[in-house]
């Protein structure tokens, strides 16, 4: 009796310090720690637990756990996220050649052969052509449509600079 009782609380005590030992570890050697040192613990437990009978009441005891195993890693992993969340974020440094979402357009910036290939006109278009297409294009590409502001915001720009010649 006395000896489950203190095979329990080194087990107890064995999940705390693994679990330590986890949470301090960083990201990328996590797998190289679990692969190198935990996965070997856990075969020889299960060979212990077999090869003494008690290999069902373990794989019970674990399913009853299971519930409060998996809260602990949703808390866990909540307190990881609010962790992130509060720690100071790196001043961004000069970026080279990122892959980046077009910035919004400078007002004034677009010259009348861009403004005609925006919105798909050819160089003789009318007022009312411009018109016509802006209003098809917004339809397509309006952000309560599911569409961009950066394109919104060029179709307007274009329309501003030929209807402004």
């Amino acid at each position: 009796m006395i000896l489950s009782l203190l095979a329990g609380a080194a087990l107890i005590f064995g999940i705390m310090f693994v679990g330590n030992w986890l949470m301090r570890s960083p990201s990328g050697s996590l797998k190289r720690r679990l692969g190198g040192g935990l996965i070997p613990l856990l075969l020889v437990l299960v060979a212990v637990l077999a090869l003494t009978g008690r290999l069902g009441l373990a794989f019970a005891t674990l399913m009853a756990m299971a519930p409060w195993v998996m809260r602990g890693l949703q808390m866990w992993q909540a307190g990881r996220t609010i962790r992130d969340m509060l720690r100071p974020r790196p001043k961004p440094q000069a970026q080279t050649e990122t892959r980046q979402a077009p910035s919004p357009p400078r007002p004034g910036t677009m010259d009348r052969s861009e403004a005609l290939r925006v919105l798909g006109l050819p160089e003789t278009a009318t007022a009312d052509e411009v018109q016509a297409a802006y209003r098809r294009l917004m339809g397509q590409v309006h952000p309560d449509k599911g569409g961009s502001d950066w394109m919104a915001a060029k179709l307007n720009e274009a329309r501003e600079r030929l209807l402004s010649d």
